[in-house]
C-alpha cells in the first residue's frame, strides 16, 4: 500500500515536471522560427492535401501526425497567429512521443533493477537534459526516435532475461518506426544495437532467426515502400547543398584544445566571411561545446527566437553597489573581464557539465561493465556523423562551420545515456540525490537563458503564446493568475493582458498586421493570378517559405480531406500498435508475461 501511495505521488511529480516543461518550452521556442523549419514544411504541406514535391527521403511518419493536430486548428489560422498555432501543433505531438519515450526508459531501468527512487530521479533530471528539450522544441523526427529505442532496448534485454523470443517480435514495429525516421538516426540505432547485441545472434536458434530476420525485413520494406510512395525519395536522398559539398579532415576527430574552448566558446561563423570557425576542424570541441549548450545557435542562443531574449547579465563591472536593483553582481576582481562577456557564463557552465558527463561515461564504460552499451551509446553517434563528414556515403561536411557534429543529431542516444549515468552516479548517494538534481536544474535553466528582465512586451508574448497553448486555462490558473506567483515574481505585465482560452480576443488585440498590405508585398511571390501556388523554375518549392505559408494554409482550408493524398496507412498501424504495446506493459506487465511464456 505504502509503495502504491509512493508510486502515485512520484508519478503527479513526474507529469507536473514534464508539464511545466511542455510550457516553457511551448512559451520560449517557436518552432516556426527554427532556421531548418522551411526545409521539412513540405511534408505538412502533403498531408494537409497541396500538390507538392517533398525534397527529403525522410520518414512521413512524424510529419503525418503533426498535421492531423494542424487540422483540428486550421480554421483558427490568420496571418498574426500562424507560427503560434503551428508551433503548437509541434510541441503537443512532440508532448505525447516524449511521454512514451519516457515510458519506455522507466521500464528498461526497472527491468535493470535499478532502485525505484534512483530511476525517478533520473527521469526527472531528463526533462532538462538540453537535448531532450532541443528535441521537444523543434519540428525534427529525433523525438521519435526517442519515443521508440527505449522500448527497443526494453524488449531486447527483456529477452535476454527471459529468453522468450516473442520479446524480439514485439520490439520490431518500435524499430521499423525509428530505423524509418531518417539514414543518419537509422545507421546510428543499427549500429549500436548489432554491436551492443551481437550476442542475441550466437544464442538464437536458426529457426528463430530466419523467422524473426523474416518478419523484420518484410516489416521494413513495406514501411519503406510505402514511405518512397509519397516522397518519391530514397532514404538518403537529400537536395545538393554546394555549402556542405565537402569532406573532412580524417585526423579532426583527435585535435581538441580545452584553451580555445574556454578563450571562445562562441558560434562565430559569419555567412558574410570565408573563414573557419576556430572550432569547426575539431570534434571533441564541438561536442563538448553543444551537448549541454547551444554552440550552433539553434535552441538557447537563438537570436530568432525567445530562450535568448531579455536575458539579465549576472556580473557586470560598472555598479557603484554590490548587487544593484536589477539583481546584477558588480564584479572587479579577476577574470571579471570574462566574466561580463554576453553569455559567456552560460557558456562555460555548458562546458563543465559536458567535461563531467563524457568523462563518466568514460569511466562507466571501463567500471560498470554490466550496462556498458548503455554508456557507449552516444559514441555511435558520433562515428557515424564522423563517417558522413569524410565522405561516407556521399560528402556531408561544411568546414567553415563543423555542424555536421551536432548533439542533437545523435540526441536520442545521448538520453540512453543520460538515465543511466544518472542512475549510476546516483544510486549510492541518497541523502544528495535531491539535491544534486536540483542544482543541475536550476544550471539547465540558467543556460537556457534565465532570469530574464521583465519587459511588457515579453509579458505581453506570453500572454498570446498561452492563447494557442494546449494547456491554456490550467496555464491561468496556475501562472498567469495565481496570486502567490504574483507575489514572488514581480510581473512586467503592467496593462494586465489575460489570456482569453476560447475566442483569443486579446491576441487578436495585441498582434496587428496589415493583410492588405502583406498582399501587395508578398502575394505575387508566392502565387499567380488564379490564387495557385507558384511552381515553376524560378519559384520552386515557394510552399516552404515563411512568405507564403498563409497562403499555403489558405488553400489547404478549401481542401476537404486526404483524397487526392497517400497516407502511411501501415506506418500508422505499426504507430498504433506500438501503443497497444506500451499500454499492455504499463498497465498490465504480470499478465502479458504469463501469456508471453505460454507462446
Amino acid at each position: 500500500m505504502m509503495l502504491s501511495k509512493k508510486f502515485i505521488f512520484s508519478s503527479l511529480i513526474i507529469l507536473s515536471v514534464v508539464y511545466f516543461t511542455y510550457i516553457w518550452i511551448d512559451f520560449f521556442y517557436i518552432a516556426t522560427l527554427n532556421v531548418d523549419f522551411s526545409k521539412y514544411y513540405d511534408y505538412i504541406n502533403y498531408f494537409l492535401g497541396l500538390d507538392v514535391k517533398i525534397d527529403f527521403g525522410q520518414g512521413v511518419l512524424y510529419y503525418y501526425l503533426i498535421s492531423l493536430i494542424l487540422k483540428t486548428k486550421i480554421e483558427l489560422i490568420t496571418l498574426e497567429n500562424l507560427n503560434y498555432v503551428i508551433s503548437s501543433s509541434v510541441h503537443t505531438i512532440n508532448l505525447f512521443l516524449f511521454i512514451f519515450g519516457l515510458l519506455g526508459i522507466y521500464k528498461l531501468l526497472k527491468l535493470k533493477n535499478i532502485n525505484y527512487y534512483t530511476i525517478f530521479i533520473a527521469i526527472l533530471g531528463l526533462n532538462f537534459f538540453p537535448q531532450a528539450i532541443y528535441m521537444r522544441a523543434v519540428m525534427k523526427p529525433e523525438i521519435l526516435c526517442f519515443a521508440m529505442l527505449p522500448w527497443v532496448l526494453f524488449y531486447l534485454e527483456k529477452f535476454l532475461k527471459t529468453n522468450i523470443y516473442l520479446n524480439l517480435l514485439l520490439g520490431i514495429p518500435f524499430l521499423v518506426i525509428a530505423l524509418n525516421t531518417k539514414a543518419s538516426a537509422a545507421g546510428m540505432i543499427l549500429l549500436y544495437l548489432l554491436t551492443s547485441y551481437y550476442k542475441i545472434f550466437k544464442i538464437l536458434d536458426f529457426k528463430y532467426l530466419f523467422i524473426i530476420s523474416l518478419v523484420f525485413v518484410s516489416i521494413l520494406t513495406i514501411v519503406q515502400f510505402e514511405n518512397y510512395s509519397i516522397t518519391k525519395k530514397s532514404p538518403f536522398e537529400r537536395p545538393y547543398d554546394q555549402e556542405y559539398d565537402y569532406k573532412a579532415s580524417p585526423d579532426m576527430i583527435f585535435k581538441f584544445s580545452i584553451s580555445e574552448i574556454l578563450r571562445n566558446p562562441y558560434y562565430d561563423y559569419d555567412y558574410q566571411q570565408n573563414y573557419y570557425s576556430v572550432h569547426s576542424q575539431s570534434v571533441m570541441n564541438l561536442i563538448i561545446m553543444d551537448t549541454f549548450g547551444d554552440y550552433f545557435n539553434q535552441l538557447f542562443d537563438f537570436r530568432g527566437n525567445y530562450f535568448s531574449q531579455n536575458r539579465k547579465n549576472i556580473f557586470i563591472n560598472d555598479s557603484e553597489v554590490f548587487i544593484n536593483s536589477k539583481r546584477e553582481i558588480n564584479y572587479t576582481g579577476p577574470l571579471n573581464s570574462l566574466l561580463i562577456q554576453h553569455n559567456y557564463l552560460r557558456k562555460l557552465s555548458s562546458v563543465f557539465l559536458s567535461i563531467l558527463f563524457y568523462s563518466f561515461t568514460i569511466f562507466l564504460i571501463i567500471k560498470d561493465k554490466e550496462n556498458r552499451k548503455f554508456y557507449l551509446a552516444p559514441y555511435f553517434g558520433i562515428f557515424i556523423l564522423y563517417l558522413n563528414s569524410i565522405g561516407i556515403p556521399t560528402n556531408n561536411f561544411n568546414p567553415f562551420k563543423g555542424d555536421t557534429f551536432k548533439a542533437f543529431y545523435f540526441s536520442f542516444l545521448l538520453c540512453i545515456t543520460f538515465v543511466f549515468l544518472i542512475s549510476n552516479l546516483l544510486k549510492k548517494q541518497i541523502k544528495f540525490k535531491f539535491f544534486l538534481i536540483t542544482g543541475f536544474v536550476l544550471l539547465v535553466i540558467f543556460i537556457s537563458g534565465h532570469p530574464k528582465i521583465n519587459s511588457q512586451f515579453e509579458s505581453e508574448r506570453l500572454i498570446i503564446a498561452n492563447e494557442y497553448s494546449l494547456f491554456c486555462r490550467l496555464n491561468n490558473f496556475l501562472i498567469f493568475e495565481n496570486n502567490l506567483i504574483k507575489g514572488i515574481h514581480k510581473t512586467g505585465n503592467i496593462y494586465d493582458y489575460k489570456s482569453d482560452c476560447i475566442s483569443k480576443s486579446t491576441s487578436k488585440n495585441l498582434i496587428k498586421k496589415n493583410r492588405v498590405d502583406y498582399d501587395i508585398v508578398y502575394k505575387k511571390q508566392c502565387v499567380d493570378d488564379n490564387n495557385k501556388l507558384l511552381f515553376n523554375k524560378d519559384n520552386f518549392n515557394v510552399s516552404t517559405k515563411n512568405d507564403c505559408r498563409i497562403y499555403t494554409i489558405e488553400q489547404a482550408r478549401n481542401l476537404i480531406s486526404d483524397s487526392n493524398n497517400k497516407i502511411p496507412a501501415f506506418a500508422i498501424f505499426l504507430f498504433l500498435f506500438s501503443i497497444f504495446l506500451i499500454i499492455i506493459e504499463t498497465k498490465g506487465y504480470e499478465k502479458f508475461n504469463k501469456f508471453s511464456k505460454k507462446i
